[in-house]
């Protein structure tokens, strides 16, 4: 004789508890119009599939609505696409979502190397790319510029700067990075080439 274990018991239980979930929606759908899923119904069935792992869904901070892990992660990736970088604490007020569960979405963006996290910031590749162009453009125009000048004019660290830089140096970026100013590949040529014969002088 077999003897069924606590798995078959279990989805047994499972089958039997959805069995009366797909009555209660059956019964709820063949009322009037007027007696069709209130706010209490449409809790209770959400609880229920929630306690039984048929539905994966988190709450609002107001408490108002229920959001999918899905549905919070292309909201964050659509407000970091629109505004090209977001405090991470901001998403909380935007979302109306509690911050852990933003800290892990964050994190499998970071992962996807979708955008980086600078100082509580969440600034998406794209949006540094951008950057990447306009230092590249500016630069071409003006001759040379300063880490501090772009720091300012972004926004971020002049550390952060130079390390963007250097890593982009020869690639969407043309010039050259020498004591904390980037110059064209003319001007920096040029400037050496002073300084050469300055010293044979």
């Amino acid at each position: 004789r077999r003897v069924r274990g606590k798995h078959f018991v279990y989805t047994v239980l499972l089958m039997d508890a959805i069995r009366q979930l797909q009555a209660q929606l059956r019964e709820l759908y063949t009322q009037d119009t007027q007696k069709k899923l209130s706010d209490k119904n449409v809790v209770e069935i959400i609880l229920r599939l929630k306690e039984l792992g048929l539905l994966d869904v988190l709450y609002t901070i107001d408490g108002k609505e229920y959001i999918t892990p899905e549905h919070l992660a292309y909201e964050i990736n659509k407000e970091l696409q629109n505004r090209g970088r977001v405090n991470i604490v901001d998403l909380q007020d935007l979302l109306n979502v509690e911050l852990e569960y933003i800290q892990d979405k964050v994190q499998k963006i970071i992962d996807e190397k979708k955008a980086i996290v600078l100082h509580g910031e969440l600034i998406s590749v794209q949006y540094l790319n951008a950057i990447c162009e306009e230092i590249s453009e500016t630069v071409n125009e003006r001759g040379s510029l300063t880490v501090s000048d772009i720091g300012k004019r972004f926004q971020l660290t002049q550390d952060y700067v130079s390390q963007l830089i250097s890593e982009k140096l020869g690639k969407s970026i043309k010039g050259y990075l020498d004591d904390g100013v980037l110059y064209t590949c003319l001007l920096y040529t040029s400037d050496a080439a002073d300084e050469e014969d300055s010293v044979d002088l």
